[in-house]
């Protein structure tokens, strides 16, 4: 993200108020609703200014997690793949190219967890096909979008192949 955000913390609680007067014109609101539109603008500044944080190889599990690239799925997979750090996650498979980068960039992040791979294969029916077919996955996905690590690059046909296993 750029650190030039032109924008203040008072232009965004004005714009915020006039469009909660343009939809309620006679809206009065309450020292309360107007600390939390204070607190909301606060935030967005907060976020603006904020860097990206992305996996990289080798950085393991704790760095990995605090990461833009944590998903739903990949958390699963590292709740089971490193079952001791105790990691809370809901069952889930990826459902598209990218669920699926998340979960490549797991591994090589925490590059010791790909040799536990096959226990994703326990946890349903999806993820049993996936890992099956991990390799030839990856293959396609390389091909079709070489620098899909950075998220450059689109996926039909690995997008395909994963349908076709139920994700």
């Amino acid at each position: 993200m750029n650190d030039t955000v032109n924008v203040s913390q008072i232009d965004i609680v004005s714009a915020i108020l006039n469009k909660i007067h343009e939809a309620c014109p006679n809206q009065l609101l309450s020292p309360c609703q107007v600390n939390t539109i204070h607190n909301a603008a606060t935030m967005v500044l907060e976020v603006l200014h904020t860097r990206e944080v992305r996996a990289a190889p080798g950085i393991g599990l704790e760095a990995w997690l605090r990461t833009e690239d944590v998903g739903a799925s990949s958390k699963f997979m590292a709740s089971i793949l490193a079952q001791e750090h105790g990691i809370k996650a809901m069952p889930t498979h990826p459902i598209d190219p990218s669920d699926f980068a998340r979960c490549r960039k797991l591994l090589s992040a925490v590059p010791e967890l790909e040799d536990r791979l096959e226990l994703m294969a326990d946890q349903s029916e999806v993820w049993k096909r996936l890992v099956e077919r991990w390799s030839e996955i990856c293959e396609l996905m390389d091909e079709e979008a070489p620098n899909w690590t950075s998220g450059e690059g689109r996926c039909p046909k690995t997008f395909s192949l994963m349908k076709e296993l139920g994700c």
